[in-house]
């Protein structure tokens, strides 16, 4: 369907293509009533707006001596930029546990894999331990011990140390019953 507006009206002259038929739609009442909704919708925001007004007008205002924002300087962008240089690293299992420590074997790490020969014994203090990793101090845990040095972009150095404990996701029931079952098999091939 093609249609050409007729001056300045409201009015279209449409053609419909199959029949070959014109019409003239006159929208001037359909223009007519959208106005007079628009202006209802307005003058009902108005008076919501008025009666908030005066509520607000109502209302007691405190108002403080000190600024609403402090004078804080914007972020650096090269203060995300980190660059970090592990020094050592070590995986460990927890030996004994104290009331503020732990004792723990450590075995140096050689790209991700335990170095043999290298079995060290040493004592960490369990507030140096992430508070979410507190709860999984137990013996027999294992953990990763990293240390290194963290440079940012305004090439300031930091020394770190960081404790990470392994989480392991629980058994199933059916995992479980499969290992016991698996075990069983072997040692009974064994007698």
């Amino acid at each position: 369907m093609t249609s050409r507006v007729s001056s300045f009206s409201t009015s279209f002259v449409a053609s419909e293509r199959a029949s070959g038929q014109s019409f003239v739609l006159n929208l001037d009442d359909e223009v007519r009533a959208h106005r007079e909704e628009l202006k209802r919708q307005f003058d009902s925001m108005d008076v919501v707006l008025a009666d908030a007004m005066t509520e607000a007008s109502r209302t007691e205002i405190s108002v403080s001596s000190e600024p609403a924002v402090k004078n804080e300087r914007p972020p650096r962008p090269y203060a995300e930029r980190q660059h970090v240089r592990v020094a050592g690293s070590w995986e460990g299992v927890v030996e004994t546990i104290r009331s503020d420590s732990f004792s723990a074997r450590i075995v140096e790490l050689e790209n991700g894999l335990p170095r043999t020969g290298t079995v060290q014994f040493t004592e960490f203090d369990i507030e140096d331990v992430d508070r979410g990793d507190a709860e999984l101090i137990k013996e027999g845990s294992t953990f990763y011990w990293t240390i290194g040095r963290v440079t940012n972009g305004a090439g300031n150095v930091r020394n770190f140390s960081q404790v990470r404990f392994r989480r392991l996701p629980k058994l199933s029931v059916i995992a479980r019953r499969k290992i016991r079952e698996r075990s069983d098999s072997i040692i009974d091939g064994l007698h």
